[in-house]
């Protein structure tokens, strides 16, 4: 059976501590796999490459990448492995730490530095888990994410189910999103949305919008209506944007679009120096990008979000808060709480 053959193959990968990556795109049941014979780290400068890109936060000059040289395909359909509640507990420290940080860009953000900034923290927890338990459960609680699980030697253990499409190239055009603003999904599906999140979902519109109209004819592009999308227990709103007879290359996407205002800041430098300066760690992988590119120019690259970075013992989530002036501190919390809950719930 296939699912028996992915599980065999996924846990032969990993024992072998060989580069690979496993990943299903959003609304599919086909799980691929990228792997290498080799422990090299291969990295592209100018993304012309067959494999699967990891791409960190602030982009270095060359991008690491699981080559395609060696690969599978699986129908898979995953059922979920058994789970238990696991409780979310966190210092006053973490938490009066989290609330300096708010405090800190709401005050950039009345002086006119800034008019938009997502933070973020880090939560470590200590667990010993099964990697391919983890996997399966994601791709079954998440069956319209970009669910991955990325393991190589020297860059490290990854895995997410992210809910962000940052760019798609084929021979049709370009499609991109803009994502923000969240409330926790309910049965009934209606959603008071505060003027809170809408400034800050119009603004990451607003300012994808204005790097594709420096790309691209404004008559190829199209907007479509804001809606609600679902990401797991969460919903945010969202424009799908797209863009006809997009003759662009995937290097000069990703410099002119990522970050987006969705994981950085407006203005866009100012926010990525605001981060560097206030925020106490390295996001890494985390709000980077990643996804499965070809020589012919197409990719679908993803935003890393919903992630966490797997150690020996523990696995440290990533999670952050769009931040504007009519930001709630508290709610604020709340929110990157309930983010955490996309990896919580597969544990």
């Amino acid at each position: 059976m296939k699912e028996k053959e992915l599980e065999r193959d996924f846990q032969n990968l990993w024992q072998g501590q060989k580069p690979f990556v496993f990943f299903r795109a959003p609304n599919t049941n086909l799980v691929r796999c990228f792997f290498q014979k080799d422990s090299q780290l291969f990295k592209t400068l100018d993304f012309k490459i067959n494999g699967f890109l990891m791409g960190s936060f602030i982009m270095e000059p060359e991008t690491a990448f699981i080559p395609s040289d060696h690969k599978k395909e699986y129908a898979f359909n995953p059922t979920l492995v058994s789970v238990q509640p696991f409780p979310l507990e966190e210092s006053k420290e973490d938490k009066q730490s989290f609330f300096d940080l708010v405090h800190r860009t709401k005050k950039a953000i009345h002086s006119g530095l800034l008019k938009k900034l997502v933070v973020s923290r880090i939560i470590n927890i200590k667990h010993n888990l099964n990697p391919f338990e983890l996997f399966n459960n994601l791709l079954h609680l998440y069956p319209q994410a970009m669910v991955y699980f990325w393991h190589h030697p020297v860059a490290g253990t990854w895995m997410g189910a992210s809910p962000e499409r940052l760019f798609g190239i084929d021979k049709y055009g370009l499609k991109t999103m803009s994502l923000a603003g969240t409330l926790p999904f309910n049965s009934k599906e209606i959603y008071q949305w505060g003027e809170k999140e809408k400034l800050e979902q119009e603004l990451v519109t607003q300012s994808i919008k204005k790097v594709l109209r420096d790309l691209f004819k404004e008559e190829d592009i199209e907007c479509s209506e804001t809606y609600t999308k679902r990401a797991g227990n969460l919903v945010h709103l969202c424009n799908d944007i797209s863009v006809n007879k997009a003759n662009v290359s995937v290097e000069r996407m990703i410099k002119n679009l990522h970050p987006t205002p969705a994981v950085g800041g407006i203005p866009k430098q100012e926010g990525l120096d605001f981060i560097a300066s206030y925020e106490k760690f390295d996001r890494q992988y985390y709000s980077g990008c990643m996804g499965d590119a070809d020589l012919h120019g197409e990719c679908n690259l993803y935003v890393n979000l919903r992630c966490a970075q797997l150690k020996k013992e523990s696995i440290s989530l990533y999670v952050g808060a769009g931040i504007t002036a009519e930001s709630d501190a508290e709610q604020e919390w709340e929110e990157t709480r309930n983010k955490a809950q996309t990896i919580l719930q597969a544990l």
